[in-house]
């Protein structure tokens, strides 16, 4: 199980993104995980918010391949660098989530 890396514009308000969990091939029957974000250079915590920390199990049912978790993205308008962050499956490998500065 993989978590798909993904690139967003970091806008001007806070909007919620949907990241993929996916398998590399389907399975019979439902397929349950934990999950978790993990803050790179993008923060979750203190004053300058980038993104909404946020944890928790998600299933992929039988005979699909993936499934979607939202993240909420904290847009400003501060000019700033790139920044990133992580998901981390259970057991799997971890997606790069990269906040691209749009101001």
């Amino acid at each position: 199980m993989f978590a798909v890396n993904v690139r967003v514009n970091e806008g001007n308000k806070a909007r919620i993104v949907a990241v993929t969990i996916s398998l590399p091939a389907p399975r019979a029957t439902d397929i349950t995980v934990k999950w978790k974000t993990v803050s790179g250079t993008a923060l979750d915590r203190g004053r300058n918010l980038d993104y909404g920390r946020r944890y928790g199990r998600v299933t992929v049912p039988g005979g699909s391949t993936s499934v979607q978790v939202p993240i909420r993205i904290r847009g400003d308008r501060t000019p700033e660098v790139d920044e990133t962050f992580t998901i981390e499956i259970e057991g799997g490998k971890s997606g790069i989530i990269t906040i691209a500065d749009d101001d």
